[in-house]
């Protein structure tokens, strides 16, 4: 008959024991950490210049980010899987969602290479890619061009590979 002093003679008894208190104080200890760092995060955010509708979505991000960090450091305390097996996985992961995401990526960088070179400004009337209009917008993913019927929203991804005129910057 197993009881639980034979385990603990045995010696695995014991070692099972730590790990399972191991895993719990893993468990406890992140649960609680990632809930008061989501607390002061969004404490931060509804601070900061952020939209409100982008709070939850940076959040739930965060949240996604502290489980999976949870779930690597349990597995590697209890020695249930090496740390390179999770390093070459979370390679593959970043390859595709880089891959899936990389026309967002592109106007991402597009945005910030138009801000910073400052082809156009606000106010200037240009045409890009068959599109005409004042420039009433330059955001970080797209530009807005104000037509004299429309509105016309360009991703900048676009406006940087495309041929732009600047009618203002010719006047002046």
């Amino acid at each position: 008959m197993v009881t639980m002093s034979n385990l603990l003679v045995e010696g695995w008894g014991a070692a099972l024991l730590t790990k399972i208190v191991t895993l719990l104080l893993t468990l406890v200890l992140g649960l609680v950490a990632i809930k008061v760092l989501l607390y002061l995060e969004e404490k931060l955010l509804r601070r900061s210049p952020i939209t409100s509708t982008a709070v939850p979505f940076i959040l739930s991000v965060s949240k996604i980010f502290g489980y999976v960090l949870l779930g690597i450091s349990v597995a590697t305390s209890l020695h249930i899987v090496e740390i390179s097996s999770i390093v070459t996985a979370l390679g593959a992961v970043g390859l595709a969602v880089s891959l899936a995401v990389k026309d967002s990526l592109s106007n991402l960088m597009g945005g910030c290479l138009l801000i910073l070179t400052k082809a156009f400004k606000l106010g200037d009337t240009i045409e890009v890619d068959g599109a005409t209009g004042t420039v009433a917008e330059i955001g970080l993913i797209h530009t807005v061009l104000v037509g004299p019927d429309r509105k016309i929203f360009i991703p900048n991804g676009k406006v940087t590979n495309a041929k732009v005129t600047n009618f203002t910057a010719a006047q002046s």
